[in-house]
């Protein structure tokens, strides 16, 4: 087993904190962090974190000691490698719209990496999973950078983000009498159509009109708008 093992990382920072395994070591907050013999119980992978502070900003690496079963009780071999430097992750939805969040995460997940995203239009995140949305319609190159120990694999993938339909809503008229009623006309040609009224979807409330009724005799307001992709509220008085 490993004997007098010591880790360390850059001096001078406000606050430091050590894991192992993604659990906290009491007592490790130094910039250096000498493991216990006693730490390695058996072959396997042991992944050692530490998350380094300047009072304002945090900042978490990863590394790892790997125990091969043929380096145990003082036999020889060569070690397998543990952790393949290789990366993946999935983009969902893609496509997308503007403004609609996006989840971005990497695979394998909790393989003890570091991740640094960059989501093509000057965006970036550390974590993943991560969520981002874009506020403009084009075509987006996603860069992963994963790190663990001396293995840094970069991957890229495109997301392509449409734009929001532009539809107004109009109506046959915004004040009727009780027993009347209002035609309410959206833009033609989407894909799909919800109408709601004081925020509630109405059954079977699909087309791109909408004929509403007063259904009661009172004096109110009487709310609707459609959503596809965007919302718009037309207020009709009775």
């Amino acid at each position: 087993m490993p004997n007098s093992l010591t880790l360390s990382t850059t001096s001078g920072f406000f606050s430091y904190q050590w894991f192992l395994n993604n659990s906290p070591i009491g007592g490790a907050n130094a910039f250096f962090y000498n493991i216990p013999n006693a730490t390695f119980t058996g072959p396997g992978t042991y992944f050692f974190s530490v998350s380094v502070s300047n009072g304002i900003c945090s900042l978490l690496k990863t590394t790892y000691i790997y125990i091969d079963s043929n380096c145990v009780g003082g036999a020889s071999g060569t070690p397998t490698n543990p952790v393949p430097c290789t990366i993946d992750f999935t983009i969902n939805p893609n496509p997308a719209c503007e403004n609609q969040p996006v989840i971005f995460a990497a695979v394998p997940a909790g393989a003890g990496f570091t991740y640094a995203w960059d989501f093509g239009d000057a965006a970036t995140s550390f974590e993943s999973p991560t969520e981002h949305a874009y506020t403009s319609a084009g075509t987006y190159t996603v860069t992963l950078t994963a790190t663990i120990g001396n293995c840094v694999v970069v991957k890229t993938k495109v997301i392509t983000v449409n734009p929001t339909p532009s539809c107004t809503i109009t109506a046959s008229d915004t004040i009727f009498c009780p027993g009347s009623f209002v035609t309410l006309y959206a833009c033609t040609g989407m894909s799909s159509y919800q109408w709601y009224v004081d925020g509630s979807p109405i059954s079977l409330a699909n087309g791109a009109t909408y004929i509403a009724t007063n259904r009661a005799n009172m004096r109110s307001k009487y709310q609707t708008h459609l959503a596809v992709l965007i919302n718009q509220t037309v207020f009709i008085s009775i």
